[in-house]
């Protein structure tokens, strides 16, 4: 009979000599594209003030509007689809209204020259200031003829329209002094009915050749409207359609 056949077993490999170390590589400069430094935070507050989303702006062109942009409010009606756009540099950010219809607002904290059109928000209030001097004059007609109306101050500088909707306009308000004080129960101009228009809100002053608004200290401030590039910097506040943003370092 033939002998039976034998497992064979396995024999271990003898361990491999270890290798000598070797001093590490010199570290390789990144491929592809590098993600760029985040300069700043955009910041949505939400209706009770608390803070919202967070969106990193870093250094280039960051867009906002209702589509087709880095930040969307789909449902925002009063937004165009692309709005305003906040070019970013390490020295902060400059804002570019796109010819929106609403516009684009800052929050003002020193006094800011406005110019005859300009418009402004308060509360819930959008207002217009014209200068009398562009206007023309309230009488007489062209062919000599006086125009029926009530008595205007010669003191009378310009008036503050109430903006209810594109071309549409509500309360007209003279100016024939300064300052103008704006509020909700004291002042010269009032909204009694606006619970976000402060007691003391703002002040209109007239030197002759400019008009200027100030914030007096007010809870939700006075937004100035952005008809250039408006640089911003930490802390700064926008307000686009209903949105209102603050610029975080």
């Amino acid at each position: 009979m033939p002998a039976p056949a034998r497992t064979a077993t396995p024999v271990p490999a003898p361990a491999p000599e270890p290798e000598p170390e070797r001093a590490p590589e010199p570290a390789m400069p990144p491929t592809g594209k590098v993600r760029r430094r985040t300069r700043f935070t955009l910041v949505v507050i939400r209706e009770d003030m608390s803070d919202g989303e967070r969106y990193a702006l870093d250094e280039g062109i960051f867009t906002v509007g209702r589509e087709g942009t880095s930040v969307e409010f789909p449902e925002d009606v009063y937004l165009d689809p692309f709005h305003t756009s906040l070019d970013v540099t390490e020295r902060g950010v400059t804002v570019v209204d796109q010819g929106s219809v609403n516009g684009t607002f800052w929050r003002i904290d020193t006094p800011v020259v406005l110019e005859h059109g300009h418009e402004v928000r308060l509360g819930q209030q959008l207002l217009r200031l014209e200068l009398l001097s562009e206007v023309g004059a309230l009488s007489p007609s062209n062919d000599g003829t006086e125009l029926l109306g009530g008595p205007v101050p010669s003191t009378t500088w310009g008036r503050l329209v109430e903006v209810v909707a594109p071309d549409y306009d509500g309360d007209t308000h003279l100016l024939d002094k300064t300052p103008i004080a704006i509020g909700r129960e004291k002042g010269d101009v009032t909204f009694p009915a606006d619970g976000y228009v402060s007691g003391r809100h703002a002040r209109l002053t007239w030197d002759g050749a400019k008009a200027r608004i100030e914030d007096l200290g007010s809870s939700n401030g006075t937004f100035a409207r952005a008809y250039t590039p408006t640089a911003l910097g930490v802390g700064a506040r926008l307000l686009l359609g209903q949105q209102l943003f603050r610029i975080d370092g």
